[in-house]
Order: structure tokens, then C-alpha cells, then sequence
């Protein structure tokens, strides 16, 4: 975090009487939080004022030390929470004060929260423990008589079905194609996006120039962001414009999305990955050679799970419909498999039909429901 030094003396802040910012009548106001929040500490009893630092330094103190600790990891333990389980233990995420509803499970919360503490904020350790439970691994096909007996899931007898965010839907793809570059740190990336979507920035007028090297493969959470004119993609996925915080993301459910995934440039590259790893076969040699095994093999690195003898019917009922088609068209193959195709699979034996007829299959498979859902 860039840092710097304050050469000038700080400003002085008076309380506006009657909102009047010109009346300067009324008391100086020194940088503090209100009495019953504890009391920001100064870390050097020489400063003439708290500064930033020692606002952080409270939000992470123990009350003992008038901080907020506790608080803050109450917060940030129902945050994870809600990531993982799709509902927070305190269900509005964005307000926990006297307007939000009060946690189901506050034992549980107040747990989390000390043990996240004790553990010096160690981030990791609280996710391990978080998936490691019983409740996480569970279905999310109520057992039994559960749903009629705890319609809100508030005991987590069953997991809950949400959609994923959306930098991990985008991440979701390109792991499933063998491109996720999960480097840490660096610049952030400019994927593909429509041209001329920036035309009403001006001053000084925006030039998108897409990265074309493998950084544009990494993660969503470093995809740049332009405020009001965020990715196409990312908007599709109910991402926020980051006008304002937002705790709560909402989900919605429409055909942009579905056209985002088939047509994508990157969801097709993932999708061109994904096929390239099924007609490849893994590192051993043990490659599969018949188009049920090829199917269901891109149908568990997809979904993590083998496909029921149906599924396998629509995708090879999928798979030979590609193959008549691109037979038909066969320039619409040569575009479906790109520029790359000649110096990775043509010396392979694989044509540009067949190769296009199995990257339209995948695309379908990148398209299900349930790969972007968590169940």
C-alpha cells in the first residue's frame, strides 16, 4: 500500500451548524469514533492527531483495547460464511446493526469470530475448517422430511443451491479448460470485450486493447475494472459497478448469460481447452479412445461426478449432430477451432471437423446449470 508522508498540517474540521458549511462558529472535531464504539489509540502519544493507521489498528483491536475486533471478525466470518454456504449464520450480510436480522445460530457466529481471532486472522485456517464440516459437504436434496420440517434451512440439514459469483464462473470455465493461470500479484488483465464500449468515456477518450499473451487467462479477480462500464461478462453475472459498497450481491437469472457462456471469447477458449484435454487424454498415455468414455471424461473435469447412462445419450446425440453439421460447413469449423489449430492437434490426426464437433460439445458442457452452481 502506497504510503505518504504528510508535509502540510492537517486540515481543521468544525461541526456545520444547521448544515451550513460557511458558518465556521462551530467546535473543531478531531478524528475519533463514537464513544460507545470504544476509542481509536494512537500508536505514537506524540501525534497531534489518529491517523488512518490507527483507525485499522481499531477495527482489529480487542474491546479490551477499545477496538472492534470482535466485531470486525463477526463480520468477516459471516462474509465467508456466506460464500460458502450461500446464506450468512447472520442473514443480512450488509447490516448487522439493530435494522438487520439477528444471527440463527449467535453461539456458532461468537465461536467462529474468537477462533478467527486467536488464530491471528489467519483466513486459511478459518475456509479449512468451514469445508471440513459436516454441513458443508452435504447435499443440497433435502433428506427426508427436512425441508417441510426447516423450510429456511436454518439448522443446515441440507447445503444450499447458489449460483457462483462472477469472476469464479469465469475462473469455473478456464479451470475446466486447462488455462487458469492462478499466478498471484501483477497488473491487472484486459480480456476480449464488444468494441466501442467505451465510446462515451471522454476526457481523455478510453482505447481497450485486449491482452493476447496467457495473462489474459487469469483469474476473474484481476480483470480490469472501468467504474459504470465494468466487463460485459462481469455485468452479465450480477457484478457491481463499484459505485457503491456492496456486501450483497443479487442474482439473477437471464439469456445474456447464456449467451455469454456460448459466445464469449473466452468462454470458447475454455471450451476449445476443455476439448483439447478430452481428445489429448491424460499425462500417462491413458488416453480414452471411444466417444462414451471421451464424454465422460469431460463430464467429470467439468461437474466432478461420471454422467448417468441419459446424459451420455444427449451428448453423443449432441456430438454426431456437430459432426453432420461441420461436414455441411466445414469453414465454420476452421473458425470454431481457431488460429491453433494446426500447430496442436493437426499433427495429432485429428481434423478440424472432428475437433470443432467436440468443442461444441464442451461448450454445452460449460453451459449446464450445474457447472456454475454450487449444490
Amino acid at each position: 500500500t502506497l504510503y505518504t508522508r504528510r508535509l502540510d498540517p492537517p486540515r481543521e474540521v468544525r461541526v456545520m451548524p444547521r448544515g451550513d458549511w460557511l458558518d465556521e462558529s462551530g467546535p473543531v472535531v478531531e478524528p475519533a469514533v463514537p464513544v460507545f464504539l470504544g476509542e481509536v489509540v494512537r500508536r505514537d502519544p506524540d501525534a497531534i492527531r489518529a491517523d488512518r493507521l490507527d483507525l485499522a489498528n481499531w477495527l482489529v483491536a480487542p474491546a479490551t483495547e477499545g477496538g472492534v475486533g470482535p466485531m470486525t471478525a463477526r463480520v468477516f466470518v459471516n462474509r465467508i460464511w456466506t460464500m460458502l454456504f450461500g446464506e450468512g449464520i447472520c442473514p443480512s450480510e450488509e447490516d448487522f446493526g439493530g435494522q438487520g436480522r439477528p444471527p440463527t445460530h449467535p453461539e456458532l457466529l461468537d465461536l467462529l469470530a474468537i477462533d478467527f481471532m486467536e488464530s491471528g486472522w489467519n483466513v486459511k485456517r478459518l475456509i479449512r475448517r468451514l469445508v471440513l464440516t459436516d454441513a458443508y459437504a452435504r447435499s443440497s436434496v433435502p433428506a427426508g422430511d427436512t425441508a417441510a420440517l426447516d423450510p429456511g434451512n436454518l439448522h443446515f440439514a441440507r447445503q444450499a443451491r447458489h449460483r457462483l459469483d462472477a469472476e469464479f464462473v469465469r475462473d469455473t470455465a478456464l479451470h475446466a479448460g486447462g488455462l487458469l493461470d492462478t499466478g498471484r500479484g501483477g497488473p491487472s488483465i484486459k480480456p476480449p470485450q464488444p468494441p466501442g464500449l467505451y465510446r462515451h468515456l471522454n476526457f481523455p477518450p478510453r482505447r481497450y486493447e485486449p491482452d493476447t499473451d496467457r495473462s489474459q487467462w487469469r483469474r476473474g479477480v484481476y480483470v480490469h475494472w472501468q467504474r459504470q462500464f465494468l466487463h460485459p461478462m462481469l455485468k452479465a453475472f450480477d457484478a457491481p459497478n463499484r459505485e457503491s459498497c456492496t456486501a450483497t450481491r443479487p442474482v439473477s437469472n437471464t439469456p445474456l448469460a447464456a449467451l455469454v457462456l456460448m459466445n464469449d471469447p473466452v468462454f470458447v477458449a475454455a471450451a476449445r481447452g476443455l476439448a483439447a484435454r478430452v481428445l489429448e487424454g491424460p499425462s500417462d498415455g491413458s488416453a480414452p479412445t471411444s466417444d462414451h468414455d471421451r464424454l465422460a471424461r469431460a463430464w467429470r473435469i467439468t461437474l466432478s461426478r461420471n454422467p448417468s447412462d441419459s446424459e451420455l445419450m444427449v451428448l453423443s446425440g449432441l456430438l454426431d449432430r456437430a459432426r453432420t453439421t461441420f461436414e455441411e460447413h466445414p469453414e465454420n469449423a476452421r473458425t470454431l477451432v481457431g488460429a491453433d489449430f494446426t500447430k496442436n492437434m493437426h499433427g495429432r490426426g485429428v481434423t478440424a471437423i472432428e475437433f470443432a464437433a467436440w468443442i461444441h460439445t464442451c461448450r454445452a458442457i460449460l453451459n449446464l446449470h450445474e457447472t456454475y452452481t454450487r449444490e
